[in-house]
C-alpha cells in the first residue's frame, strides 16, 4: 500500500465523524424560532484582565531574555558550528548559490 492510500484510510473515518456530527449539530441545536437572538451582554473583570495580561507578558519576556541572547553569541547556538566545530564533514564541500 503506498503512503497515500494508508492516510486516506486513516482519516476518512475522523472526516465521516466530523461531518456527521457537524450535520447533527446544525439540526439538533438551532435556535427555535422566536428565541431571543442574544443573551445578556458580559462584563469584565478590569483589574483581573490586567492582572492577566501583565503576568503572561512578563512570563513571556523573561522566556526570551533567558534564551534570546545566546542565540546571536558569535559561537553559534550550540550546536559544534562556531570558530571550532566539533566535527568536520568529510567529502567534497557542497556549493551554494
Amino acid at each position: 500500500m503506498t503512503d497515500n492510500t494508508v492516510l486516506m484510510a486513516m482519516a476518512t473515518p475522523v472526516l465521516l465523524l466530523v461531518v456527521i456530527y457537524l450535520i447533527y449539530s446544525i439540526i439538533y441545536f438551532r435556535q427555535p424560532q422566536g428565541a431571543a437572538l442574544e443573551g445578556p451582554a458580559v462584563r469584565g473583570n478590569a483589574r483581573l484582565q490586567t492582572t492577566w495580561i501583565c503576568h503572561q507578558h512578563r512570563r513571556s519576556c523573561s522566556r526570551w531574555r533567558s534564551t534570546g541572547p545566546c542565540v546571536w553569541e558569535e559561537d553559534g547556538a550550540g550546536a559544534g558550528g562556531g570558530p571550532s566545530p566539533l566535527v568536520v564533514p568529510s567529502g567534497p564541500k557542497l556549493r551554494f548559490r
